[in-house]
């Protein structure tokens, strides 16, 4: 009895180890998760077997950047891409392009609505009409 008794209590530390240890191990990625976090509405890219990935045609989804503790939403954007894959202000079709913008993140105004895209801004100044080619996440590699 006293043996049985030994060896539940040495079972009992080790699962409480255990649990305290992860809970110090998984504490900051929780905590960052819900201070930080993002949210999609679908997927507005596919897989690509050359660029790693690339928009897809026609697609409309939204972006959501906000902390789940205090409720501050940081930024909350819609995305649509045209017929061609590239970012527009709606699932509309293409235009023939005076101008083409390439780039990144910034080119495709991650966490800012088209409106705020500095291709959107070009074309209202140009009066012209602007391709918004940028991609997030990409880099020079691609």
């Amino acid at each position: 009895m006293l043996l049985l008794k030994k060896r539940v209590f040495f079972l009992l530390m080790i699962i409480i180890v255990l649990l305290f240890s992860s809970i110090i191990i998984l504490s900051p990625y929780i905590y960052r998760k819900l201070t930080l976090s993002y949210t999609y509405c679908n997927s507005y890219g596919q897989v690509d077997s050359i660029l790693g990935w690339e928009l897809k045609k026609n697609a409309s989804s939204c972006l959501k950047f906000q902390n789940y503790i205090t409720r501050e939403i940081y930024f909350d954007t819609k995305i649509y891409t045209n017929d061609l894959g590239f970012r527009s202000n709606d699932n509309q079709e293409a235009k023939i392009a005076d101008i083409a913008i390439i780039g990144d993140s910034w080119v495709f105004g991650y966490g800012a609505n088209y409106e705020e895209t500095v291709p959107y801004h070009l074309s209202k100044l140009t009066k012209k009409n602007v391709y918004n080619l940028g991609i997030p996440n990409y880099s020079a590699a691609q």
